[in-house]
């Protein structure tokens, strides 16, 4: 119980991201009709967050219960896929970040169209 009560603290701990990250879906959705693309991946990421933070904090407390039954003999492999699982997620849910603030956007013009716009020459 004392481990349980351990990992709902850690839990508890990471509320501040966790309503970073619920503010930042509500104003995704609230942009939607102006940005879809930008606010759809930014909502796919930040919802993924919330997926690995949800894997990570069950598949905790599965592999202390199964520690503690003593029916798992390599707990170094259980934290190890644990981590790539994580990581990987984790990647993912950055990638489609970065991809939502970069969406949609056009590079700066060249200096040579903007002086073929204006019709002048250097």
């Amino acid at each position: 119980m004392a481990m349980t009560s351990s990992i709902f603290v850690q839990q508890l701990l990471q509320a501040p991201i966790y309503l970073i990250w619920l503010a930042a879906i509500v104003l995704a959705a609230v942009t939607w009709r102006r940005h879809p693309r930008v606010s759809l991946l930014a909502i796919a990421g930040l919802a993924l967050f919330f997926v690995r933070a949800g894997i990570e904090g069950a598949s905790l407390v599965w592999m202390f219960m199964i520690l503690e039954q003593g029916s798992f003999a390599n707990p170094n492999l259980l934290m190890g896929i644990r981590s790539v699982i994580s990581v990987v997620l984790g990647i993912i849910a950055w990638a489609l970040l970065v991809a939502a603030v970069f969406a949609g956007r056009k590079g700066a013009p060249r200096a040579e169209e903007d002086l073929a716009k204006t019709g002048e020459n250097g």
